[in-house]
């Protein structure tokens, strides 16, 4: 918590009013691109398994966990918007 307290106190926060729609748009973009770096790492990673270059198939391995894992956290919070 100290951590998140920290942030806080540097991020300078103002209250302002912001659409819901905007905030979503945003998120849905950010989502979009997420996706798309997905697929390529994916393709990526078969075109490496292919030529059997091991090295380069974890690396996209660890590339496509992280990009599921981005995307889950992204589409967990345009819910929670939704649900504002």
């Amino acid at each position: 918590m100290h951590k998140f307290q920290e942030i806080l106190k540097t991020c300078n926060v103002q209250v302002k009013k912001v659409k819901l729609g905007d905030v979503t748009y945003h998120l849905l973009c950010n989502v979009s691109t997420l996706e798309d770096m997905l697929q390529n790492a994916e393709e990526k990673q078969v075109e490496y398994k292919d030529r059997g270059n091991e090295t380069l198939v974890e690396w996209y391995q660890g590339q496509i966990e992280a990009y599921k894992l981005s995307l889950e956290m992204l589409r967990s919070l345009v819910r929670t918007y939704n649900n504002l």
